[in-house]
């Protein structure tokens, strides 16, 4: 890992994965010119047989702090709050879906500001999304819509 900010554990059918947000590598920098925001975040699969976690998917991160996973209906999603990416806070934090044999693919890009963390809700009127934001000072809600 690199910089690791979070966690998430998540089931998908019979499968169990694991997500780290990677925030930053400090392995690269100016030396190489290589932007240190600008890292890969790894999903993890558990394989039972060996009893150890393998990686599964890299996915394009800036910043990374937190991952969220969340289900609508049958799908599967994850969100990413990506919160940096070495020079500016607006950013776009990812929604991908688990689309099966192609793994988790970008859906949506939902545009943050300092991202900090993702969490879903459900009420009696739908399911929710809110992220935080060490940036601004509200929080920003979104209503999940099935079609």
């Amino acid at each position: 890992t690199y910089g690791a900010t979070d966690w998430e554990v998540f089931r998908v059918r019979e499968r169990v994965f694991l997500a780290v947000a990677n925030s930053q590598s400090y392995e690269t920098g100016a030396l190489n010119r290589i932007n240190p925001f600008n890292i890969n975040s790894t999903i993890y699969e558990l394989n039972i047989t060996a009893q150890m976690f393998v990686k599964f998917q890299d996915i394009p991160t800036n910043s990374a702090v937190d991952w969220e996973f969340f289900t609508v209906g049958d799908d599967s999603f994850l969100v990413v709050a990506n919160s940096f990416d070495g020079s500016k806070f607006f950013l776009n934090s990812v929604i991908y879906r688990w689309q099966g044999y192609e793994s988790f693919v970008p859906v949506h890009r939902l545009p943050t500001y300092g991202c900090t963390d993702w969490e879903k809700f459900n009420t009696a009127d739908g399911s929710y999304l809110i992220y935080s934001s060490a940036k601004e000072r509200i929080s920003k809600v979104l209503k999940l819509k099935t079609f």
